[in-house]
Order: structure tokens, then sequence, then C-alpha cells
């Protein structure tokens, strides 16, 4: 359902922008207006515009930060997302709802007022798609945005030595089957164990560059590992019918809240009555009550589907980490013991 609602919803926005699309062209070719008066106000709106998008996102996230409401928004990204603002199409309806007759206390011009509104904000929108659109990329870039941070860094090394091992062992075995001849076999072999090698390489030159940041990154990331195992195996009972929507939606929230802990720095929690209670206090006091009236009424059955759910995904997540624990690179973490001991108690 999750995946047939992404494609759902990206082909609606992608029918929706061409619609807009070929709907500015039309006002643009319709427009009678005289353009050359109009020069001086476009240029003098842009900035405007521009402005007033800064001035409304800079103060919210100051108080967001200021009281911690939040995790602290960067001003790099603040500033992409003052600069962005490419969701033009709600500015076009509103001046479309401008009636055409109306009047405004001496108003001089033969060029109508919706006219006059409707022809700044297409020149602002053919402003946003030829100058911001073009320099998002390059100002993403220039402000690091782009970057993988240490947490990512260590990811990507330690899922490529994953990857490559499992090729390796796939080469192997195809090999010893007699699937490829020999010569191809050994120059398959060469490139994946040249790159193995080279990444090998840049994970131990990142530890000893980074040694001090590294060592405490170590256990969230094998544990961010194995969550990603979780939600695999739980995605993959929910579509075999194997557990029921409402289990679903319990246990995969919980799952999404704890690789957000682990993500910003903080550590994962082992009850759902906490993750409510950080997301939402109210909606805490409703799964309270709802947990409470679930024991009146001995609903043994709801219980059960939810532990034997979470029993089989974290079977799953176990055996993944005792199989990457074998790995050559991965057996020299003693943070990799720690989480499958964690895993094997709980």
């Amino acid at each position: 359902v999750e995946e047939v609602m992404d494609k759902y919803w990206w082909f609606f926005t992608f029918v929706s922008n061409s619609m807009i699309f070929i709907l500015v062209g039309i006002l643009l070719v319709h427009l009678d207006v005289e353009w050359k008066p109009l020069i001086p106000v476009i240029l003098l709106s842009i900035p405007i515009v521009i402005i007033g998008r800064f001035v409304s996102v800079y103060p919210v996230f100051w108080l967001l930060n200021r009281f911690e409401i939040e995790d602290e928004v960067p001003k790099n990204w603040q500033f992409i997302l003052s600069w962005g603002a490419l969701r033009w199409a709600i500015a076009i309806m509103l001046v479309l709802l401008i009636p055409e007759n109306i009047v405004i206390k001496g108003w001089e011009y033969t060029t109508s007022v919706q006219d006059i509104l409707l022809s700044m904000t297409i020149a602002i929108v053919l402003f946003s798609i030829f100058v911001k659109t073009l320099s998002l990329g390059p100002l993403i870039k220039k402000l690091g945005l782009d970057t993988l941070d240490d947490i990512e860094t260590l990811q990507l090394l330690f899922e490529k030595i994953i990857l490559l091992e499992n090729s390796l062992k796939r080469i192997d075995y195809i090999r010893a089957e007699k699937y490829i001849d020999e010569e191809e076999g050994n120059i398959l072999k060469k490139e994946y164990q040249e790159e193995y090698d080279t990444t090998k390489e840049k994970l131990n030159a990142f530890l000893t560059q980074k040694w001090a940041k590294s060592w405490p990154l170590l256990k969230r990331i094998f544990s961010l590992y194995a969550l990603a195992i979780e939600r695999k195996a739980l995605l993959r009972l929910f579509k075999r019918s194997e557990v029921d929507e409402k289990t679903f939606k319990k246990i995969i929230s919980r799952i999404r809240v704890q690789i957000e802990r682990i993500e910003t720095g903080k550590w994962r929690i082992q009850s759902t009555k906490y993750i409510q209670v950080e997301k939402n206090k109210i909606q805490y006091f409703s799964e309270y009550i709802l947990q409470f009236l679930e024991a009146r009424l001995g609903n043994v059955e709801q219980q059960y589907y939810e532990m034997r759910t979470l029993h089989m995904i974290i079977e799953k997540a176990l055996e993944a980490l005792k199989e990457i624990s074998h790995s050559e690179v991965m057996s020299q973490f003693p943070e990799l013991q720690e989480v499958i001991d964690e895993y094997q108690a709980f």
C-alpha cells in the first residue's frame, strides 16, 4: 500500500505540475497588457517577494531553535528554505480568484487590476523557474549540504563492505558451480576484490583520522542497521498478510521513532509508551486509556499478534547482525557484539 501510494502521489504531482506549466503558458499568451511600463514594477516586486520569503522563514526557525521545540535547524538549511520557494501554483490561483471587474479608487490604467497582478505573478514565477531552480544545485554544494556527515560516511562504508563481501562470496559460489567461465570469474573477482580493498582502506583512514568521534558512532550505526532489517522484515510480513494493519502501524511507528532518535544523537528506547510521550501528550493519554481498556477487556489476541510479530522481526535482525559479525572487518568492533547482546536479551 505504501509503495502504491508513493507512486500515485508522485504521478499526481507530475501531472499537476505539467498542467500548471501549461496554464502559465496560456495565461502568458492571452495577457492583454503593455509589458514595457510594468518592467520597473516587476523588477521591484521580485526582491520584495524574496525578502518576504526570508522574513517568513528566519524568525520562525529562530524561535524554534531558541526554545528548542525541535532539533536545531542550521543556518544553511534556513537559507535554502528561504531561497527555494518554488511552490508558485497557489499564487497564480489566488490572483485568478480576484474578480476581473474589481474597482479601485483612483485607478487610472486601462489594464485591469487582475491583469496587472497576474503579470507580476507570472514574472516572479518565471524568475523562480529560470533563476532560483537553476541556482539551487550550486548553492547546495557551496553551503555543503550535499556532503555526508560522520555517521552517514561510516554507514556508507560499512554497508559497502557488507555488500562487497556478499558479492565476493557469491562470485566464489558461481565459479565453483561453473556458472561462468573461469577467466571471466577471475576478472570479476579481481574487480570486486580491488573495490573491497579500497573501501577497507577508506574505512581505516576515516577511523584513524576521526578516532575520538568514530567510536561513539559505531553502536549507533549497528543499531540503525538492525532497525533497517526490522523494518524490511515487518514490511515483508505485512505484504504476505501475516500481520494485521493495526499491529503493522503500531510497530512501524515504533521503528521510525527509534531510527529518528538514533540519527539525532539520542539513544533508542524500549517502551512504546515513552515514544508517545515525546510525540504528543494528548496522543499518549489516549493511548494509555486504550491500553487500560484493552487490558480490562482482555484483548489477549491482539497482544499475542504484536509480540509474535516483534519476535519474528527481531529474529531477522539478530540473524543479520550475527551474519555480519563473521565479517573480517566487522568482527573487530566490540560495539557490534554489544548490539547483538541487547537483541539477544530482548
